[in-house]
This record gives C-alpha cells, sequence and structure tokens, in this order.
C-alpha cells in the first residue's frame, strides 16, 4: 500500500514539479 502511493506522489512530484507548484499555489490563494 503505502510504499507504491509513496513512490506514485514522489514520481508525480519529479515529473510535474511545476505543475503541482502552480496546483499549490492556486489552492493556496482559494483557501486563503
Amino acid at each position: 500500500g503505502q510504499p507504491d502511493v509513496d513512490g506514485g506522489l514522489v514520481g508525480g512530484a519529479s515529473l510535474d514539479g511545476e505543475e503541482f507548484a502552480k496546483l499549490a499555489a492556486n489552492a493556496a490563494s482559494t483557501v486563503a
């Protein structure tokens, strides 16, 4: 379970780091 999930998250972050940063920034702006 978790090792696979963590691997997916890490892989996604490394592949789409910029997109993830944009989504995170947008989410933070929306919540704030």
